[in-house]
């Protein structure tokens, strides 16, 4: 969800593909509407994604089939996210981190 360009995305790049995942690279458009991005997510099949805690509170995660982590950056965690994601048996990830020198951490929100 972040721009290539951007240091940060080089962990979203490299972590899936190092994983033996599929790296899924959007359409910028796909962000303009929230049913939109979630008919994606459903069509490729997405099981991870990384993206700001407000684009993630505003998806409805009965409809995401296959999604099983979300990570979040950038924003204040709402607590209605964590719910959404706890009621739908979805991990969700906080990443943290000064970006402008590639360094992140991340804190696994448990249950």
């Amino acid at each position: 969800m972040v721009n290539y360009s951007f240091s940060i995305a080089t962990t979203q790049i490299l972590g899936a593909l190092f994983n033996g995942h599929t790296l899924v690279i959007s359409a910028q458009d796909c962000l303009e509407n929230i049913q939109k991005f979630s008919d994606y997510i459903n069509e490729k099949e997405i099981n991870y994604f990384q993206c700001t805690p407000s684009i993630a509170d505003s998806l409805d995660y009965k409809k995401l089939k296959h999604v099983h982590t979300v990570a979040v950056a950038g924003e204040i965690i709402p607590k209605s996210l964590f719910y959404n994601t706890y009621e739908n048996d979805i991990k969700l990830v906080n990443v943290y981190g000064q970006s402008e020198f590639h360094a992140g951490t991340e804190k696994m929100i448990e249950r």
